[in-house]
């Protein structure tokens, strides 16, 4: 089972960085962004790979608490060890990655 950021540091995160987490679970490789949409909500962007099953999807914008909720629930399925969330610059390509997710 993945790990959660814990609801402080997604409190904490500031406006212009982002908590990604990149790694390799047991059938394939995963990458989660959680960065601000507003002053006071957040969204994660999700790209999951599993053998030739490629999915990706934003969360929507959602208030740090009922963010915190729907990713353990989600980490609760992802069966992978070891994966840790790292503060990083909301960087351009970051930003380009996160909209390459929608739609």
């Amino acid at each position: 089972m993945g790990v959660a950021p814990s609801l402080e540091e997604i409190q904490r995160l500031p406006q212009g960085a982002a908590l990604e987490l990149r790694g390799t679970t047991p059938d394939g490789f995963v990458r989660m962004v959680i960065h601000h949409t507003s002053p006071t909500h957040l969204e994660i962007a999700v790209h999951r790979r599993r053998g030739e099953d490629v999915r990706h999807f934003r969360s929507g914008a959602k208030e740090p608490e009922v963010l915190y909720r729907w990713l353990e629930g989600y980490l609760a399925g992802l069966e992978a060890e070891g994966l840790t969330w790292e503060e990083v610059p909301l960087t351009p390509e970051l930003r380009r990655f996160i909209e390459g997710l929608s739609g």
